[in-house]
């Protein structure tokens, strides 16, 4: 199943989607690249993980980790200062159903705050676990607004003896679809790969095509290159256009100028086909955004 590039994603198609057709790591890039554009990059740092077997549901959990200053001046709902934790949990609805998937979810997550201390010796200053599940979907309690986020954050905290003193953020796939409408090129990147794909699959798929990969180095490219990252790094142009003859090293040479942007850049299949409306859709409010191919 793929979007229209360009047409709003709804919540149930994030739960959809995700389900189907994406992998655990998938799915946590997906969210470091939400979380990194959200806050306008104030990461001092790219997002690294690390990756560690679930051994209660069988599956992989991806948690990444970062940083921030204490007098840092900005904080988003998904970044703050202090020490910053983030778990990702891709479920699949459709193997169990709904519920029974919910439950078995919140049970795994039950004292994931105690747990992360008694293995780090830390204490976190925030929590954010991204789910790709519709908490908002058959809500069936009066009295409460979301219980399933609320049942979700209690068992975070379970046990902990310090729960006042972290910000625990439950992100479902109605918070990740209101992201992904406010940053679509994210949106187009994820959710359309016949048209988009991410620098990490771009990177990927040209190194596959290509005999000796990676490994060899860009050589005699040093001028073009620095030219090139510094027109991206200037926040007054808005394109830049690689032109010339087939197989001359365009597409390696725009991989290699937008390596240290990787989140943030956006890669067309078919750039010949693009028009200016497409590449407009890519846009987000108050962003810049990079498209190659």
């Amino acid at each position: 199943m793929s979007l229209i590039h360009g047409k709003a994603i709804t919540s149930e198609q994030v739960e959809s989607i995700v389900s189907r057709e994406f992998t655990p790591q998938h799915f946590a890039s997906l969210c470091n690249a939400i979380v990194w554009a959200s806050s306008a990059h104030r990461c001092s740092s790219l997002p690294s993980f690390t990756e560690r077997v679930n051994v209660t549901d069988g599956g992989i959990d991806a948690e990444w980790q970062t940083e921030i200053p204490d007098d840092h001046n900005h904080s988003s709902p998904l970044l703050g200062p202090g020490w910053n934790v983030y778990q990702f949990k891709q479920r699949d609805i459709f193997a169990q159903g709904r519920d029974k998937t919910f439950s078995s979810l919140k049970a795994g997550l039950g004292g994931a705050v105690k747990d992360l201390h008694e293995r780090t010796g830390r204490r976190p200053d925030r929590y954010v676990l991204f789910t790709n599940l519709d908490l908002t979907h058959n809500t069936k309690a009066k009295n409460a607004a979301n219980p399933q986020k609320l049942g979700l954050e209690e068992s975070v905290l379970k046990d902990y003896d310090q729960p006042d003193n972290i910000h625990v953020e439950i992100v479902g796939s109605g918070e990740l679809s209101t992201f992904l409408n406010n940053l679509p090129y994210l949106r187009s990147a994820f959710f359309t790969p016949t048209e988009f794909s991410t620098w990490q699959e771009a990177w990927r798929a040209h190194t596959k095509q290509k005999l000796f990969g990676a490994n060899v180095k860009l050589v005699g490219r040093d001028t073009e290159l620095a030219k090139l990252r510094s027109m991206i790094d200037d926040p007054n142009i808005r394109v830049v256009v690689l032109s010339g003859p087939h197989n001359i090293g365009k597409t390696r040479l725009a991989l290699e100028a937008t390596d240290r942007r990787p989140i943030e850049t956006v890669i067309a299949l078919d750039p010949r086909s693009m028009s200016v409306s497409d590449l407009l859709a890519l846009e987000s409010p108050g962003g810049a955004n990079f498209e190659c191919g």
